[in-house]
């Protein structure tokens, strides 16, 4: 896969994995990093073992996550969460027991770093203007 390639797989109205091979970081490691997104069907809440970081009910053998090891993934980040809605990916916050986790779509590397680049104007521009 060449440098900054993206991939995007989606499964007829189901989870969505996004692959990249990002340049950002100055290293010539061309392996692409996979972020997976997605509901309960990508989550895999009843396929063991399930991780119990959160109440997202993800398993350590989902599709993301044999996907990844099928790719040889540099990096991997599973945010999928059963219950999620088409908002929660894209723009919307889900609450989920007693957390609220920020849209899944910021997990994926180039938009942290829009958001965070957005983020430090904001504050700069607060210093500037009181």
């Amino acid at each position: 896969m060449a440098m900054g390639a993206c991939l995007a797989a989606l499964v007829a109205g189901g989870p969505v994995a996004v692959a990249s091979a990002n340049s950002d970081s100055g290293t010539t490691d061309e392996r692409p990093s996979l972020v997976a997104l997605g509901d309960s069907r990508a989550a895999g809440p009843f396929i063991d073992p399930l991780s119990h970081d959160d109440f997202c009910m993800r398993s350590e053998q989902n599709y993301g996550a044999v996907l990844a090891r099928l790719i040889s993934a540099r990096s991997y980040t599973d945010v999928t969460c059963i219950a999620a809605k088409s908002e929660n990916i894209v723009d919307t916050p889900q609450r989920i027991g007693t957390t609220v986790r920020a849209p899944q779509v910021e997990a994926q590397p180039r938009h942290r770093h829009r958001h965070d680049q957005h983020r430090r104007r904001r504050l700069e521009s607060r210093r500037r203007h009181p």
